[in-house]
């Protein structure tokens, strides 16, 4: 008799455990209601954007790293042409002077003259795409971090 009742909890406490595991896989299972669901693909579909705007920004930055090596190499040929056209003034003002060399000294002055404000320009265009990559930097940042957090808030509506 006392095997049977010992049986009888037993079998009973084993009864319980099962209908509470049952319990409580049925409740991380349960069925999404439409309110859930439109919520998780509203969030995915906000992360989605996020990640393009960031995709763009990224490219770009690309964009603008081109323009600001493109921009430094202008400015490198203009610094030469410059530095030319003024080595080219300074020997020629060394030269005997006379009517011809006074006017070629003057043409060769006036070549090195624009040779610099081209290699100035030059300077200041290095200078705008040297801030312009550095806003697109910081757009492609503030792009990455609203992208991490719309996947962080999707994940989390997913979980």
């Amino acid at each position: 008799m006392k095997i049977l009742v010992t049986q009888l909890i037993g079998g009973l406490a084993l009864s319980l455990m099962c209908f509470s595991a049952t319990a409580q896989t049925s409740n991380t299972s349960a069925p999404l209601t439409t309110d859930q669901i439109k919520k998780q693909a509203a969030a995915q579909k906000k992360a989605a954007e996020a990640k393009e705007k960031w995709v763009k920004a990224q490219d770009k930055v690309k964009a603008k790293q081109a323009d600001l090596q493109k921009a430094q190499q202008e400015e490198d040929q203009a610094k030469k042409e410059a530095e030319q056209a003024q080595s080219d003034r300074d020997q020629l003002k060394q030269a005997t002077p006379s009517s011809d060399s006074t006017k070629k000294e003057a043409a060769a002055q006036k070549k090195a003259g624009e040779a610099k404000e081209k290699w100035a320009k030059a300077q200041e265009k290095t200078k705008d795409k040297q801030k312009a990559l550095e806003q697109a930097q910081q757009e492609e940042g503030r792009a990455k971090s609203a992208a991490d957090q719309a996947q962080a808030a999707s994940a989390a509506l997913n979980q």
